[in-house]
């Protein structure tokens, strides 16, 4: 333990010809040398408020957009995508519908299918 703290005496004396300035100078947000912590925090709040707006109008673009191509496909799945008249799927859905609700009310219900 001495010796090791005998070594540690001798490296920091042999430390004490490095200067204490800024190792990467050149790469500092401003020329001349260091920001003080105001300079820095106003600069990083400005850019969180700036992250937070793109944020924001983002994520309202990317709600809008899956709710058009959720109404879409909801839209494709019971409509004919060439016509756009409503298919096979639609019919059964509203038979479907109309059985249930006739059940319900303990009422008859008939329907006309034409034949192909």
């Amino acid at each position: 333990m001495v010796e090791k703290m005998q070594r540690n005496g001798r490296q920091l004396r042999d430390m004490k010809h490095l200067s204490a300035r800024p190792i990467f100078q050149d790469k500092l947000p401003h020329r001349g040398g260091f920001t003080g912590p105001r300079e820095d925090y106003q600069e990083a709040r400005q850019q969180i408020e700036k992250l937070s707006r793109s944020n924001a109008r983002l994520t309202k673009k990317v709600c809008s957009t899956e709710a058009r191509e959720a109404a879409r496909v909801r839209h494709l799945a019971y409509h004919d995508e060439l016509t756009g008249l409503p298919n096979r799927s639609l019919l059964m859905d509203r038979l479907t519908q109309a059985t249930a609700q006739a059940a319900r009310q303990h009422k008859q219900g008939g329907a006309v299918v034409p034949r192909p």
